[in-house]
């Protein structure tokens, strides 16, 4: 049977491993949620801007300046779905746009978004895409960005995070082993006491004043010594009269 600060210890850990398994991965999507969330507002912001400066008759230019100047993919396509301009990967080899996600979702709604796994760069991307009308013809301006960054963002968050708890529990289970040892001591002041109304050697008085819980106790062994003891007494008085009594008897 295991003494009860080891059953502490051991509920604690459970208890320590249950609440950061489930806190910490709640956290974490609700982190990674924030900073998806985040970032779909910036390249909104982005597209708006690309928008107001975009020329069609020089994309190209504008795609070169963005790979030089800002970390995100650009890719102009056309409303059949051909790639008109990329910042970063040749345009004659790519496939064609008209079927991807984020561009049917555009046609329905202001903007179209996904996540989505790049073959040709093998990395996770979150793609951004607006419909515009310029100069009538139809386009879409697609902005992507990767995921690794979030990524990291949330695994840096999720360290500082995890050092906090494991501070809150390394605290919280200084705090609960120290009362766990002194509900041992308490514990076992009250064990040695009954410990010695069992070898008749008996304490007529115990108290505690660590809790109101032990002082009841102690209070109540008290009363049971107490009677012990006079019925001792008693029992004593009565053994000797009767001693008497038969040694009269016998003269």
């Amino acid at each position: 049977m295991l003494r009860f600060q080891d059953l502490v210890l051991r509920k604690f850990i459970v208890l320590f491993i249950v609440l950061f398994l489930s806190v910490g991965g709640i956290v974490y999507y609700w982190i990674k949620e924030f900073y998806i969330s985040e970032l779909k507002d910036s390249l909104k912001q982005d597209i708006e801007i690309l928008a107001y400066q975009l020329d069609i008759k020089d994309l190209d230019s504008l795609a070169t300046k963005i790979r030089t100047k800002l970390n995100i993919i650009l890719t102009i396509i056309s409303k059949d779905g051909d790639v008109l301009a990329e910042s970063h990967f040749d345009k004659s080899t790519m496939d064609n746009h008209r079927q991807r996600k984020e561009i049917t979702d555009a046609d329905k709604s202001e903007y179209g978004f996904i996540i989505r796994h790049s073959k040709t760069i093998d990395k996770n991307l979150l793609y951004m895409a607006k419909k515009y009308n310029i100069d009538n013809k139809v386009i879409y301006i697609r902005l992507a960005k990767e995921l690794k960054s979030i990524d990291k963002a949330v695994y840096l968050l999720g360290l500082k995070i995890f050092g906090v708890i494991v501070m809150f529990f390394i605290t919280t289970f200084f705090i609960v082993y120290k009362l766990s040892m002194q509900v041992q001591h308490e514990a076992k002041r009250i064990l040695l006491f009954l410990k010695a109304l069992t070898k008749k050697k008996k304490d007529n008085y115990i108290s505690s004043d660590y809790s109101k819980e032990f002082a009841q106790i102690t209070k109540l062994l008290t009363k049971v010594s107490q009677i012990l003891i006079k019925q001792d007494k008693q029992k004593a008085k009565y053994t000797s009269k009767l001693k008497i009594s038969n040694e009269q008897k016998d003269d």
